[in-house]
């Protein structure tokens, strides 16, 4: 939770709006329905490491879940892991993802998924092969019907290939998606990448347009801390990946000024308060509470003294 709570530190800090995809029935009991929702799928309340079988569920349930807010809402959604930390307001139009929301051009803005030491010259708006789902935006009211065909295809690969996680199914058969013909009886989109020449005379409904945000603005845990933190870079969020473990992500946050101990530690007490004050009254060491619960039993059951 303490992940979490961080992510939020700074997401309150700097003013956003944000809804929790809980993964588990605990950190929905806690949160509760006015701050999360429950993954869609199959729920697993251990922690489940990466790569583990587990781990490849709960990452495709992330698909799961984005579908049927799109589906229920048609909103346009920017998603982050919790181990994506934002340093500054990421959707100033002065930055490439703000921009490129704000034009109304495109159905997916996604991050590049980058190997060490970093992004190679003339990698940026290069169509890529895989993608990063750990941070994207989607449009879900733009084109609803072709931003839900591929979440539902990808959602496909995933029950395909279980031994595979979110991002390697999704990306992999938007790959394939992108190479079918318009004659191909399973076309439903052509793609066209970063405004480029691609789907000249395809109806424009049928137009899937995605394009790579900035990677010196929104910076993969690919890049380590000391550089993240250098030009040409333009730290705007780091996403703390490249690492086992929370306690190694927590270094690699905290070495980017991206993690606040004293603020984690406030948002758990003020969390364990407001559990015990939701909490049955008889379950309290408390004589008040028990003494206020009598009288509730006793005015329910037409009583009026004390009993």
């Amino acid at each position: 939770l303490d992940m979490l709570q961080n992510w939020e530190c700074y997401a309150r800090k700097i003013g956003l709006d944000w809804l929790v995809v809980a993964l588990d029935d605990k950190i929905y009991g806690e949160l509760g329905p006015e701050r999360s929702f429950l993954t869609v799928g199959e729920r697993h309340d251990a922690y489940e490491r990466f790569g583990s079988p587990g781990f490849k569920i709960v990452g495709c349930n992330k698909l799961r879940s984005m579908l049927h807010v799109l589906a229920a809402a048609q909103l346009d959604v920017v998603f982050a892991d919790g181990d994506n930390v934002f340093k500054s307001d990421p959707f100033l139009p002065s930055l490439s993802l703000g921009k490129m929301m704000r034009s109304g051009s495109y159905d997916m803005i996604y991050g590049r998924k980058i190997q060490p030491p970093g992004i190679r010259e003339g990698e940026y708006h290069v169509e890529p092969i895989k993608g990063n789902t750990g941070f994207y935006y989607v449009s879900g009211r733009r084109k609803p019907r072709i931003m839900q065909q591929m979440f539902n295809v990808s959602i496909q690969w995933c029950d395909r290939r279980p031994n595979e996680d979110d991002q390697e199914n999704f990306w992999d058969a938007l790959v394939q998606e992108r190479r079918r013909k318009t004659s191909d009886k399973a076309f439903f989109a052509c793609f066209r990448h970063c405004d480029s020449s691609q789907c000249a005379g395809v109806d424009e409904q049928s137009v899937f347009d995605y394009c790579d945000m900035s990677p010196w603005e929104y910076v993969l845990g690919a890049i380590e801390p000391p550089y993240a933190m250098k030009e040409p870079h333009h730290l705007v969020s780091y996403h703390a990946t490249h690492v086992w473990g929370k306690q190694a992500k927590q270094h690699k946050l905290n070495a980017v000024g991206l993690w606040d101990a004293q603020c984690v530690a406030l948002a758990a007490k003020q969390q364990k308060t407001q559990i015990a004050e939701n909490a049955p009254c008889t379950v309290r060491a408390d004589p008040d509470c028990v003494w206020s619960s009598l009288r509730s039993n006793d005015s329910a059951d037409g009583a009026t003294d004390k009993p």
